[in-house]
């Protein structure tokens, strides 16, 4: 069996992911009331979070290869708002919910042209 070839750079996936969320937020944004569709906006956000988290992880282990240490420390503390709390143990005991709508409105001010009190707005509508 060949070998699987990957033609998309993590720096490719994170756009995407980017864009997803930006697009996300803006339908987010227009809906009244918590629906259905509204609570599937926000697992796509939450999982493109997690996406863009694993692609940073992809990218600082190639740079700690190259002995690029401050490099990849100063890209994971620019991104680290796109980590997602799974359980409530990585919540500091907290619930996932909430960390997670506090996360979401986070990626307002990750992605571009987003003013951070839309993505505040959006957090709190998500928060009930």
């Amino acid at each position: 069996m060949g070998r699987v070839i990957s033609i998309s750079n993590p720096a490719q996936r994170r756009n995407s992911f980017r864009r997803t969320i930006a697009e996300i937020l803006r339908h987010l944004m227009l809906k009244r009331e918590l629906d259905e569709e509204a609570k599937d906006m926000a697992a796509t956000v939450v999982f493109s979070l997690r996406g863009i988290a694993e692609t940073i992880e992809t990218s600082t282990e190639a740079w700690e290869k190259r002995n690029y240490y401050l490099k990849a420390d100063r890209f994971r503390r620019q991104w680290n708002g796109a980590s997602v709390c799974r359980t409530p143990a990585e919540c500091g005991g907290q619930r996932p919910v909430g960390a997670t709508t506090s996360r979401i409105g986070h990626a307002g001010t990750i992605l571009p042209g987003r003013q951070d009190h839309q993505a505040h707005a959006c957090a709190s509508y998500l928060a009930g």
